[in-house]
């Protein structure tokens, strides 16, 4: 017993044993809070405690029932929805010409491309709070939609960038020296080939986006409440045990969708 922990630890640099034990304390940081969370959603409770007394959906059904719930639930789901699509379009259009640019300044280009992505979201909820209260745009879903797919635009002009590359603009010049129009290669040849990538960017897009809740706090009342919005009121003034089976559910949502996408990518591999 004694040498083969002998053995064990002389085979584990002090820096692994160190990476290590780090790794693992970040994972038990992370889990911790779910560890809590979810068995307290399940308490009948009026309030807010660990372990629950009683075990209970009573929550849940305030959250699929109540309007004040609801409704804020529908809303981030179609303001996501929309954010995603203007992102991804705007991400594949920024990502394809960047890659055609042919003048100086392309890395320029893609830092200010970059910016949603190192800004503070204060900053920026600041800034498109006066642009907004001017525009007619403030207090309304297209301005949650607008900032919303701004936030987005950086992740799938990154994840489309990577899965362009030379090689598909190689095969599309190829495709356009062969008689085919400019277009329809991009739609056969080129389209295609960053399917994988588009669809990792817009599924990211739309989590960054449902769960965004800083931004919100400046550009929306009661009439254009999201989620993430709702949420933090009632944590704020009332702690409403709601808040944990809502926060339970999407926890779990996003698990499994992580976990089905990477069963696909396996099986695909």
């Amino acid at each position: 017993m004694n040498v083969g922990l002998d053995t064990f630890f002389v085979k584990i640099s002090p820096v692994d044993l160190f990476l290590r034990f780090t790794g693992g304390a970040v994972v038990i940081f992370l889990i911790a809070p779910l560890l809590v969370i979810i068995p307290m959603s399940f308490d009948g409770g009026e309030f807010l405690r660990f372990p629950p007394s009683e075990l209970s959906i009573r929550w849940y059904e305030e959250f699929i029932t109540n309007p004040e719930w609801f409704l804020p639930l529908k809303r981030s789901v179609t303001i996501a929805i929309g954010a995603t699509l203007l992102a991804t379009i705007l991400g594949v259009c920024g990502a394809y010409g960047l890659l055609h640019w042919a003048g100086t300044g392309r890395n320029l280009i893609a830092a200010v491309f970059m910016l949603p992505l190192v800004i503070s979201p204060v900053i920026i909820g600041v800034g498109q709070l006066f642009v907004f209260s001017h525009t007619g745009l403030n207090d309304s879903a297209i301005g949650v939609i607008s900032s919303h797919a701004m936030l987005c635009f950086p992740v799938v002009f990154l994840f489309v960038l990577g899965g362009l590359g030379r090689s598909a603009l190689n095969l599309e010049n190829v495709a356009c020296s062969l008689g085919a129009k400019r277009w329809y290669a991009f739609l056969r040849v080129t389209f295609p080939s960053i399917l994988p990538s588009l669809a990792g960017g817009s599924i990211l897009s739309f989590i960054i986006s449902f769960d965004e809740a800083i931004i919100v706090l400046f550009i929306t009342s009661h009439r254009t409440y999201t989620l993430p919005r709702q949420i933090f009121d009632g944590i704020r003034y009332d702690l409403d045990p709601t808040v944990a089976a809502i926060t339970s559910t999407i926890v779990i949502l996003w698990i499994v969708l992580a976990a089905t996408l990477a069963v696909n990518r396996t099986f695909r591999i």
